[in-house]
């Protein structure tokens, strides 16, 4: 998993004649693996692996896994700004090329985007309203 998430946050930290990518910018450069860090400011995303399963045909093995970016924003108003990041996810990610060191991709492909939901966060401050856009994509590699 460790090449994987290496992979992941090369594409996203690249530019292209000097500038970010569309996923970068919308969430100020903020992708996390696993959980955002303490004090983290909204937008952000985080990454994780939801399974993981081998596939050992013959002598060739490969891995499947689902990776969720989940898109995070406390836009008061609607769920636009989480949406856009977990759309901005998908067109950096889906069909994407990576450098997996000791595999080799052979397909990057969205499974789930199905928008924004309202989860509630109770600080000592008080109730407010975090958006949440899971984006799931499939990673298919074959092992060595």
């Amino acid at each position: 998993m460790k090449s994987l998430q290496t992979a992941i946050m090369t594409l996203f930290t690249s530019t292209t004649g000097g500038a970010n990518n569309s996923f970068w910018t919308v969430t100020n450069g903020q992708l996390f693996y696993g959980r955002a860090p303490a004090g983290s400011v909204f937008p952000y995303a985080i990454f994780f692996p939801v399974s993981g399963i081998p596939d050992n045909a013959f002598v060739t093995e490969y891995r499947d896994r689902i990776i969720q970016f989940s898109n995070f924003s406390d836009d008061p108003e609607s769920a636009l700004e989480a949406n856009d990041m977990a759309d901005k996810c998908e067109a950096l990610f889906d069909g994407c090329s990576l450098t997996i060191s000791g595999q080799t991709l052979i397909v990057m492909e969205v499974e789930s985007n199905p928008g924004a939901m309202a989860e509630e966060n109770t600080t000592a401050e008080g109730t407010t309203t975090i958006w949440h856009a899971p984006v799931d994509f499939r990673v298919h590699v074959k092992i060595g």
